[in-house]
């Protein structure tokens, strides 16, 4: 699959990951509407988001401004923080860098999803 598709795919299933982990702060009707539509648009094969992984390599290919339409955060210069919901996106193995610059491969190492901002604690550098 080529960097493009699997970008599309991922935008594509952004809006009803972020309505599964953001239910609390959408109205009920706001978010079924949400995921109804997303759903609706999918071919049937991609309607299992959580079947669908991306490498650290493939978000670092993605603009700043589709990185933030997404949720991810600038933590400082060097830094981009990830949003608690494409967390189970990302294939296990990836090496993830903390705010504290220290380095933790997901699916291996503990990673802590306490979430501020929307983003964990981990993310890429770029």
């Amino acid at each position: 699959m080529s960097i493009t598709q699997n970008t599309e795919e991922f935008l594509n299933s952004s809006v009803a990951s972020q309505g599964v982990t953001y239910f609390p702060k959408w109205s009920h009707d706001f978010t079924c509407k949400e995921i109804k539509e997303v759903w609706c648009d999918l071919e049937a094969p991609l309607r299992k988001p959580r079947n669908r992984k991306v490498t650290i390599n493939d978000l670092k290919q993605l603009t700043d401004d589709e990185l933030h339409k997404l949720g991810f955060l600038h933590f400082n210069d060097k830094l981009i923080t990830i949003p608690l919901w494409t967390y189970n996106y990302i294939h296990d193995g990836e090496e993830l860098v903390c705010i504290d610059m220290s380095k933790a491969i997901k699916g291996i190492t503990d990673i802590d999803l306490d979430v501020r901002r929307g983003c964990i604690a981990y993310g890429f550098v770029r």
